[in-house]
């Protein structure tokens, strides 16, 4: 049988497509062996607003964040997805969950979060007035997607955090004024003992 020109094109194709096909294997097992050890630190910094707006609890809250997410990365990471959530329980529901800060991290050298005071993305709401002297989680995600292989996640919870007992008005001086580590902390969040 001859070998013509197509034949020997379809078995470089086929050989290349086998090579690769168990490099992304080998690249997927190399990540399943890869340990990390994330250091994190999530602190209420101030609670900017909380009110009630038509029948729903609404709190505006600033955050410190402070993550070295740098042993997460591995040669096969693309890229990290960070968000911060708030976790409490209600009577109506026994598990709440609450996004309200996220960022894409592309690169190793900017996994080292430090955000002194970050203010929410997403405002916090309840369904229903639930929110008040309500001890909240704050739980910091991250989830690893690689350049090939399936995604995983990592989190920590930080526990002992309560909102306020009564509501609080927004402060109109510190209303869309970018605030500095050290600013006023009126309003903040108590940590339980």
């Amino acid at each position: 049988m001859a070998h013509t020109f197509m034949h020997r094109v379809n078995s470089l194709f086929t050989f290349a497509g086998t090579v690769l096909a168990g490099m992304c294997v080998l690249a997927t097992l190399t990540d399943q062996i890869h340990t990390s050890d994330p250091q994190v630190s999530v602190k209420v910094a101030m609670v900017e607003r909380f009110m009630r707006i038509d029948r729903n609890d609404e709190a505006y809250l600033a955050f410190d964040i402070d993550a070295d997410l740098t042993s997460v990365f591995s040669w096969n990471t693309k890229q990290l997805f960070v968000s911060l959530a708030v976790e409490y329980e209600t009577k109506i529901n026994a598990m709440n969950q609450v996004s309200v800060w996220d960022r894409v991290v592309e690169r190793r050298e900017d996994a080292v979060l430090v955000l002194p005071y970050v203010r929410n993305k997403y405002k916090l709401v309840d369904q229903g007035s639930n929110l008040q002297g309500l001890a909240v989680n704050l739980t910091l995600e991250w989830n690893v997607m690689p350049i090939t292989g399936s995604v995983s996640v990592g989190r920590r919870t930080i526990t002992g955090f309560r909102l306020p007992q009564e509501y609080l008005a927004a402060d109109p001086t510190t209303m869309g004024i970018p605030h500095t580590r050290g600013g006023g902390r009126r309003g903040g969040m108590k940590h339980m003992s």
